[in-house]
Parts: C-alpha cells; sequence; structure tokens
C-alpha cells in the first residue's frame, strides 16, 4: 500500500513537469564527461534512449510534477471520484509548493471545470472518506494544508474545487 495522491476532472488537466530535472541518454553523459552508470555485462542498452535523471540538487525531485494517469484502475478510483480522467500529483508539501498548486488549480479549473484534489492511502475499504467542496475564489493556503497533510492512512480527504 501506497499513498497516492491526484487531481480527478471531467477532461485532462494540463501537464506539470518539474523544472530542473533532465532526463538524459549514455551519449549525453559520454559528451558531458559525466560517470556513467554501471549495468553489468549482460544487460544491452541504447545508447541514444533517454532515461537517466539528472539534475543539480535531490530537492528539486520534491517540486510538483502532475501527469495524466492511465494505469490506476478504476476500481481504485470509483471510491473516491466518478470524473474520468485523473492525473497524479508527486510533491513535497511546503508553503512554496502549495501556493504553486493553487495557482495551478486556479488555472486549471477555468480551463477545465470543476477538479477534485485527493489525497489517499490506497487500500480496498474505508469508512471515513471525507470531501470539501470550495469555490475556486475561497481557495487559500489553509485548504490544501489541511488536504495533504492530513493523515490519508486512515481518512482520505477530498476537495471538490469549482468555478
Amino acid at each position: 500500500m501506497s499513498k497516492y495522491q491526484f487531481i480527478a476532472s471531467k477532461i485532462p488537466v494540463m501537464e506539470m513537469e518539474r523544472q530542473f530535472i533532465e532526463l538524459l541518454s549514455i551519449n549525453d553523459l559520454i559528451s558531458r564527461n559525466m560517470p556513467l552508470p554501471s549495468f553489468g555485462n549482460q544487460m544491452k542498452v541504447d545508447l541514444d534512449h533517454k532515461f537517466i535523471y539528472s539534475c543539480e540538487s535531490e530537492e528539486v525531485f520534491d517540486e510538483i510534477q502532475i501527469y495524466n494517469e492511465k494505469i490506476i484502475p478504476y476500481s481504485y478510483i470509483e471510491k473516491y471520484t466518478n470524473k474520468a480522467f485523473i492525473s497524479t500529483i508527486d510533491w513535497r508539501y511546503s508553503e512554496a509548493r502549495a501556493e504553486q498548486l493553487i495557482r495551478y488549480i486556479i488555472t486549471q479549473v477555468k480551463i477545465v471545470g470543476e477538479i477534485e484534489l485527493w489525497n489517499t492511502w490506497m487500500v480496498n475499504e474505508f469508512d471515513d472518506i471525507e470531501k470539501i467542496t470550495i469555490h475556486v475564489d475561497k481557495l487559500d493556503l489553509s485548504y490544501i494544508k489541511y488536504l495533504f497533510e492530513k493523515n490519508e492512512y486512515t481518512h482520505p480527504i477530498g476537495l471538490l474545487v469549482y468555478p
């Protein structure tokens, strides 16, 4: 089981990539005189395939990344939402990132209409699922903090934001 944070919407939201992370190939590493990973003798690697993450600091991996999901089973999602499109939120909470997420949500609500944010723990059953509904103009740091700093292990929480 694991934590799963996601956005649900009727149409796909815009994806958000982490800034300052670069995907490199073996040939990229060679051209930059960077150390090469060890794959052992038996693994064949396409030297031009980009599969190695590079960044200045590990802290960059905590930045917000939002991507449209294709593999989360509907049987898991249907407990929380009936919206057709799911986007994973991958990040570590901080006030600065929460403010960035608020700006993103405000923009997306204008484009796709209402969206739901969920903070869950991937297990089969919960008796107590909380869902808060607010107008986008009321969205502030307190809602994001409440949603993402709560104990999703025992109490999954959703936030429906409408235009």
